[in-house]
């Protein structure tokens, strides 16, 4: 296992203890938690281009390369097409430079390579140092081209195209510390779209709130709140939401940990308000969730209305719409689009999309549509591994078929709040089920909270 895989590892562990793992090291996870609408600019501003790219951060992985303690961050998109690497200053992501499908990122130890071809028998190199975790551009590119005796000249030029001693050049790259070769195959990437998880739990609206998702029993009106961590004040959690329902309820008492979950018994106060706020809906099909009532102070919970078995699938016929989707995803061929979830409030509309799979990777995402316009995304890649069938066995999740929509995201409860539209949601897996609160920030959708659940049968 590479060093920064076990970092990651150990971390990913660390959260799985609870909201306090949220404020944990490396402190460099909260910097990128905390500047996720500057890295989506960053990654749709790439000045290669003559035209504005529209490529989103999908996958990130963190990896000290100078070796001083402090973490630098790479970042692609799904297809890995678009890249970007950043140092941290005071908290604040820092860009060093881009990578596309023509120039191409590597990093061995602090030295930074960004190469590419420039034309026939000619490759370009430009070169970044990271000392200190800072960036210190080589003042020079480096020209390769192939002679007609097929030999390879090398040589240097300036900012403004003329030539740079070679003598100088090389004393730049004598600077360069090789101690590690990463490789972008082999990295262990991490989904941009979970980072949400390690903002700082004190200081976001609703991580300090920490809203508890619950599997109810309706007809004996028993609720059973669910989570990772333990929750020192269950007591104090007096309200239920689901969908736009708000009712009363009364901690019943705390029911143990079992399955890896700490779990906490509630009643509604009126039993007979269960007839309004599941109305259409049987106990297995909704998944509201306890908060306390100061929650309510920052969350309005708003109006909608969603798809739900087994209630006709509609899809998309709206040209405008499907427009939208192709430019978004560059022309990937749509395999299957349906309507999941609307709110008439702002206006809203959801669709699950399943793409064809493109050079081994397979992409579902749930997109919405704000007033009519593409606004955010919540975007799923995966790597196909094996041959056809082996390869669609598990996709997204473990034995899914390939099949999105079997685990895109049902949404059960939406929030108007000051730091985003939040929607709270499950995720069904063959054996398991995630309960996640999504938020919207820029143009993706971020997880900010889940819980996974193992399901005995």
């Amino acid at each position: 296992m590479k060093p920064n895989s076990l970092l990651l590892t150990s971390v990913a562990l660390l959260c799985s203890l609870g909201t306090a793992a949220q404020d944990a090291p490396p402190v460099e996870l909260t910097y990128l938690a905390q500047n996720i609408e500057t890295i989506q600019k960053v990654m749709c501003s790439d000045d290669y281009f003559d035209q504005p790219v529209h490529y989103t951060p999908d996958k990130y992985q963190i990896l000290d390369v100078d070796g001083d303690g402090h973490y630098e961050l790479w970042v692609r998109n799904g297809n890995n097409e678009e890249g970007a690497l950043f140092t941290f200053s005071n908290g604040k992501p820092v860009l060093v430079t881009h990578e596309n499908y023509r120039m191409r990122m590597s990093i061995n130890g602090n030295l930074v390579t960004v190469g590419g071809g420039a034309g026939t028998g000619a490759f370009v190199n430009k070169y970044y140092l990271i000392e200190g975790s800072k960036a210190v551009k080589a003042p020079f590119i480096e020209i390769m081209e192939a002679t007609p005796d097929d030999d390879l000249k090398t040589y240097y030029l300036d900012d403004q195209g003329n030539n740079y001693p070679a003598s100088k050049a090389k004393a730049f790259l004598k600077r360069a510390k090789p101690t590690h070769e990463y490789d972008p195959d082999d990295m262990g990437w991490q989904e941009f779209n979970m980072c949400g998880k390690y903002l700082k739990a004190s200081t976001d609206i609703t991580l300090r709130e920490r809203p508890i998702f619950v599997e109810p029993d309706i007809a004996k009106n028993k609720f059973v709140a669910l989570c990772e961590d333990p929750v020192k004040d269950a007591s104090a959690y007096n309200r239920m939401i689901f969908k736009p329902h708000v009712g009363n309820v009364t901690f019943t008492g705390n029911l143990g940990y079992d399955n890896d979950l700490y779990r906490y018994g509630y009643k509604l106060n009126d039993p007979s308000f269960t007839k309004k706020m599941f109305r259409g809906y049987q106990s297995h099909e909704a998944c509201p969730v306890v908060v306390k009532e100061s929650f309510l102070r920052t969350h309005n919970p708003l109006q909608f209305s969603r798809w739900k078995e087994p209630e006709q699938i509609v899809g998309l016929g709206n040209d405008y719409f499907l427009k939208q989707i192709a430019d978004r995803y560059e022309n990937r061929p749509i395999k299957e689009i349906r309507w999941i979830a609307g709110c008439e409030a702002n206006e809203r509309m959801f669709y699950a999309v399943q793409f064809e799979d493109q050079g081994g990777v397979a992409l579902g995402s749930v997109v919405c549509f704000a007033e009519g316009e593409l606004v955010s995304s919540w975007d799923n890649y995966a790597e196909l591994r094996g041959e056809e069938a082996e390869a669609h066995q598990s996709v997204w999740h473990v034995d899914d078929e390939g099949d999105y929509f079997s685990i895109a995201p049902s949404i059960h409860c939406m929030m108007g709040t000051n730091a985003g539209l939040e929607l709270y949601v499950v995720r069904y897996g063959a054996e398991s089920y995630s309960t996640m609160i999504l938020r919207e920030i820029g143009d993706q959708f971020i997880c900010i909270q889940s819980d996974y659940h193992y399901i005995q049968y």
